[in-house]
């Protein structure tokens, strides 16, 4: 999977709340509120199905809260 599904994820874990999903969605890159929703509910299936995914997004969870 590719690194921007992890980061798209977590901008939306963290940042809701701050920012709406239009302006999150702006920020990535111009997304639509829609393909930022439906990349997290994807992003939330695969992540209960898939340990290594999981993994992968703990350590880039981790490594993100460090800065």
């Amino acid at each position: 999977m590719k690194a921007d599904r992890y980061y798209l994820y977590l901008a939306q874990k963290y940042c809701r709340g701050r920012y709406s999903m239009s302006e999150i969605a702006n920020r990535l890159g111009g997304i639509s509120t829609g393909g930022l929703s439906s990349g997290c509910k994807k992003m939330e299936i695969r992540l209960s199905n898939d340990k290594g995914s999981a993994k992968r997004l703990a350590k880039l969870e981790k490594d993100l809260l460090k800065i």
